[in-house]
């Protein structure tokens, strides 16, 4: 963004080493010029060079070679003029809340309508239902049906928190939805049916309401969240406080997450980072694209901007000193996220006061005997269900692959399953019969294929695959459908880690032990977030998610995803 120079008005404080070259010689002129030059927030490049015999205390390299100041953050100039009275003040303060307003309100209300839209159709889709296959005469209108239930969805929805549109984890989202959604629906269901209707008028409404709350209702949000997010009108504006890797990961990640209704405008740093070492031993200026100044300018940015939400990203402090940051952020925006510990589970926590610390409460469901007994018993009903819906494709691809590829119609292949146990993963085969053979005179014939397996055990072009056939079942992911065997049997589940093989244990490291504690799935979360386009280690990353975060919610919106990622082929080959 643009930044007024010194000679502009802005006023600028000289490094110790500029200021020491500044004694009556004849280059101050040209270094002052020079010094004017660069973009504002960087530091003279003669203060990286003090003249022999001085010290320059406030200069520092730190651990990715680039040289910081070390001065208070709330000292950095702004560059902007002041407001020249407290009416301006009390006038840009009410603008600021004005904006603010409307961007939540503007990013909110299009989700609402849909909601109340979804809820419409699933009140005429049950009154249908009913009326139609039973003796139900309803005496209430669909719109005073709906009506009702967008009330008490409402009433439900808002202490839960599901009208906070912005930065909702989709998973939380989902829950919220469905609860709120379905126990409204009930009610005004119950409603209609309260003395006059049969029972089994009462309970195929009641059926039918559930059925399509638990697989209608999410759509609402997801696709409404996916139209929405392609316009650059929508979000609130937000800003990444701090310095270094993680403020710059988390300003990526809300650039490339925009259907989480949160624009990350930028970061602002609390160490501004000045100039960096080239590989050729030069000494050059840096400001990053996406870093906006210190955090001095926080106030200018904000008339301009009107922040909702600040992210404070801080690195290599104390808590005390990212506390004060904190402090500073939230005088001027309402919302600030303190992220605590990567380490952490960061679904499904609770915070909590403890002799007068902030504590975090944290259940490992998957150590609890009732919710591995539900999964386990989703697991089997899903599979079979599948299995008896699936079979005429299956016969059909079967059938194919024969005509195609003489030879077996499956391939297995051993896994490590849960507890280290280990078990024969099976699919259709979409290769040529020796696979395997080929393989390895492929990887010792050609360097940079081995690499390539070596990074991802996978081959973008495989020159292994059945022609046509083959590449079609792989990015389908229909080359899987056998699995479902596996899950009956217990192998494997639904949804989990996705099941490795002996030689890639040491790639999780760490991680390992947490891989074993589940049963890997047929989809996960690898699968629904790039796959083949991710790096191994972003792979160990979100199974080490999963674990960690796992409940019934993040499954089912899981398998969800799963849908859209097999219709547009996301990360397939």
């Amino acid at each position: 963004m643009p930044h007024r120079s010194s000679a502009a008005g802005r006023s600028t404080t000289p490094s110790p080493g500029a200021r020491s070259a500044a004694g009556g010689s004849s280059g101050a002129a040209a270094a002052a010029q020079r010094r004017r030059r660069l973009p504002a927030g960087i530091v003279s490049l003669e203060a990286l060079h003090p003249p022999t015999g001085s010290t320059d205390s406030n200069l520092r390299l730190d651990a990715a070679h680039a040289v910081v100041a070390e001065s208070d953050a709330a000292s950095f100039s702004t560059g902007h003029d002041e407001p020249d009275s407290s009416d301006d003040l009390t006038r840009v303060g009410r603008l600021t809340v004005v904006r603010r307003f409307l961007h939540a309100t503007v990013t909110a209300v299009p989700l609402w309508i849909a909601d109340a839209t979804m809820l419409l159709a699933m009140q005429w889709i049950v009154i249908t239902v009913a009326q139609q296959w039973t003796t139900w005469d309803a005496t209430v209108s669909l719109a005073t049906a709906t009506i009702a239930t967008v009330m008490l969805y409402a009433a439900i929805g808002i202490p839960l928190g599901l009208l906070n549109v912005p930065g909702q984890n989709p998973v939380t989202e989902l829950r919220m939805g469905i609860q709120s959604a379905g126990l409204a629906g009930l009610i005004v269901t119950y409603g209609y049916v309260f003395t006059s209707q049969p029972v089994a008028a009462r309970v195929l409404a009641c059926a039918a309401w559930v059925a399509v709350t638990v697989g209608l209702f999410p759509l609402a949000r997801i696709l409404g969240r996916g139209m929405l997010s392609r316009f650059s009108w929508w979000g609130v504006p937000a800003l990444i406080i701090g310095d270094g890797r993680r403020a710059m990961l988390l300003h990526q990640y809300l650039q490339r997450s925009s259907s989480r209704g949160v624009r990350s405008l930028g970061i602002l740093q609390t160490q501004p980072t000045f100039a960096v070492f080239g590989q050729d031993g030069s000494i050059r200026p840096r400001r990053p694209v996406d870093v906006l100044g210190g955090i001095g300018e926080l106030p200018h940015l904000n008339e301009t901007h009107a922040f909702r939400l600040a992210v404070v990203a801080t690195e290599n402090v104390s808590r005390r000193q990212a506390a004060a940051v904190a402090d500073q952020v939230q005088a001027q925006v309402p919302e600030v996220i303190l992220p605590v510990c990567e380490q952490l589970p960061s679904l499904w926590c609770e915070t909590g006061d403890v002799g007068g610390f902030m504590s975090v409460r944290m259940r490992h469901r998957l150590r609890r005997p009732l919710p591995v007994l539900v999964k386990r018993i989703t697991d089997v009903a899903g599979a079979a269900v599948l299995l008896v819906v699936l079979a005429p494709l299956a016969a059909m691809i079967a059938l194919f692959i024969r005509v195609v590829s003489p030879g077996p119609v499956f391939y297995s292949h051993e896994r490590i399953g849960k507890g280290g146990v280990r078990f024969q993963a099976w699919k259709f085969r979409t290769m040529v019969v020796d696979a395997d053979q080929r393989l390895k005179h492929l990887l010792d014939s050609d360097p940079d294929l081995k690499l390539q397996w070596q990074a991802d055990q996978k081959l973008r072009q495989d020159p292994r695959v059945i022609p046509v056939l083959g590449n079609f079942l792989r990015k389908s992911s229909l080359d899987e459908l056998p699995q479902l065997w596996n899950v009956l049997w217990g192998q494997m589940s639904l949804v989990g880690p996705r099941p490795i093989v002996e030689s890639e244990i040491e790639k999780y490291r760490g991680e390992f032990e947490r891989y074993l504690a589940v049963r890997p799935g047929m989809t996960g979360l690898w699968q629904v977030s790039g796959r083949n386009d991710t790096t191994y280690d972003e792979r160990v990353a979100l199974d080490r998610f999963y674990v960690r975060n796992w409940s019934y919610w993040l499954d089912y919106y899981l398998l969800l995803r799963t849908i859209r990622t097999l219709l547009l082929r996301e990360g397939a080959y």
